[in-house]
């Protein structure tokens, strides 16, 4: 009897890049200090900030993205358990409100490059980014972006 072999469809995965803009992350992370503080509070507490149900991806996704951003930090725990509060950046630019401040302009600007890749953008071409065509190049052969992510 011929053994019969499943082949499975291996989804190509990008490296791991915020699920939202810099911009919608600032603007999580304000509704998160709206209910909390600095305080810490458990995962499930903090999806209901952002009208999500605990088991949601786009939870787990929003958390993701700002701690890539370095707005939220682990504070213990695991899974739904999970403790986070925000960091002292996430603070700078949320309770800076002078207008036109040069400091919150420069703390918006770290946290944009918090995710790796990003810093690797801007340390390989340090005087502006190049075309949308060389730039999907190099994220998806140099860094294994999916195609249709990278774009």
């Amino acid at each position: 009897m011929a053994e019969q072999s499943e082949s499975k469809k291996v989804k190509d995965r990008s490296p791991a890049f915020p699920f939202i803009s810099l911009e919608r992350a600032i603007q999580r992370a304000g509704e998160f200090y709206a209910e909390e503080k600095r305080g810490t509070a458990p995962y499930t507490r903090v999806v209901l900030h952002w009208n999500y149900t605990e088991t949601s991806s786009g939870g787990l996704q929003t958390l993701a993205a700002l701690k890539h951003y370095g707005l939220m930090e682990d504070m213990g725990g695991t899974g739904l358990q999970k403790q986070v509060k925000l960091t002292d950046l996430a603070l700078r630019i949320l309770l800076d409100t002078r207008p036109d401040s040069p400091d919150r302009a420069e703390y918006i600007r770290h946290a944009a490059m918090m995710p790796p890749i990003v810093a690797e953008l801007y340390k390989k071409w340090p005087d502006g980014l190049p075309g949308d065509g060389t730039l999907n190049h190099f994220l998806v052969l140099e860094n294994k972006f999916n195609q249709d992510t990278a774009q």
